[in-house]
């Protein structure tokens, strides 16, 4: 999985978790409280996820930020670096922009 991050349900601080390079490093995601999910499925889940999170400066015309954090499963630096992650969500991006206009 690869998303943007979303800032209304949390925070990122890039001094906390494992550092894998400037403005790279994984962090561990608590389990959220769901209200509509079901007591037994919510305590099967795991206590956290494990989570890397990249800041990416963005210079596309089109984009409003200019930096962005995108989040992801891949935890591996080695398996995708931190600029095959921004590509990546950028392809995404313009996949999901591209879609709706049509």
């Amino acid at each position: 999985s690869v998303s943007r991050f979303n800032k209304g349900q949390r925070r990122a601080d890039f001094r906390r978790g494992k550092r894998l390079g400037k403005g790279d490093h994984i962090v561990r995601w608590p389990k959220p409280k769901l209200r509509n999910m079901d007591w037994q499925a919510w305590k099967a889940l795991p206590k956290y996820l494990e989570i890397r999170e990249i800041r990416v400066h963005v210079s596309v015309p089109g984009f409003r930020s200019k930096e962005i954090v995108v989040v992801t499963t891949i935890l591996d630096p080695q398996e995708a670096s931190k600029e095959d992650l921004a590509k990546l969500y950028r392809s995404r991006w313009n996949q999901e922009v591209g879609s709706k206009r049509h």
